[in-house]
């Protein structure tokens, strides 16, 4: 249950720092990472595809609640990008981060070209900056909070299984 409650704050708390802190303080010419997206990749990683998709979907439906038209959007492809990363990251030496973080920054990259591609459909317009500002931001980002999440998911209440 601590597990539970513990991924549950993380997310709610680094969904609001996406919306409300992030853009203020880490914004360079309207291009702002995602804490959010770091953690659910990281943690994906660390973990698996199983507790990826848990995670990811969660994530997708907080990031989703703004967008009434196109809800389930967000939820739909982080679902996707996190089972993908659990399923790369059983491969991977994962208490090291370089290419876990590299993953980090391909992954972002491949939710903000399924994104793009989507808002094309509907007649909005973007430059390929939409798609690589976010992605090195989040890989920059990844490279320092990747250890924090590691030691994080390695603690001894989070190693526990879900229970559902």
């Amino acid at each position: 249950m601590k597990k539970i409650i513990t991924i549950a704050v993380l997310i709610i708390l680094l969904y609001i720092m996406d919306s409300t802190w992030v853009p203020l303080f880490i914004n360079i010419y309207g291009y702002t990472p995602s804490l959010l997206m770091i953690f659910i990749l990281s943690y994906s990683i660390i973990n698996g595809s199983y507790e990826g998709i848990w995670v990811g979907a969660i994530a997708g439906i907080f990031q989703d609640v703004f967008f009434i038209h196109t809800f389930g959007v967000n939820g739909f492809i982080n679902v996707l990008l996190c089972f993908l990363a659990g399923h790369v990251g059983k491969s991977l030496f994962r208490q090291k981060r370089a290419v876990p973080t590299i993953l980090v920054g391909f992954f972002t990259a491949i939710k903000q070209i399924i994104i793009m591609g989507y808002l094309y459909i509907y007649g909005a317009s973007a430059n390929i900056y939409t798609i690589i500002a976010p992605s090195i931001f989040n890989l920059i980002l990844a490279f320092f909070i990747y250890k924090w999440i590691y030691k994080l998911c390695k603690k001894d209440f989070m190693i526990k299984e879900w229970k559902f």
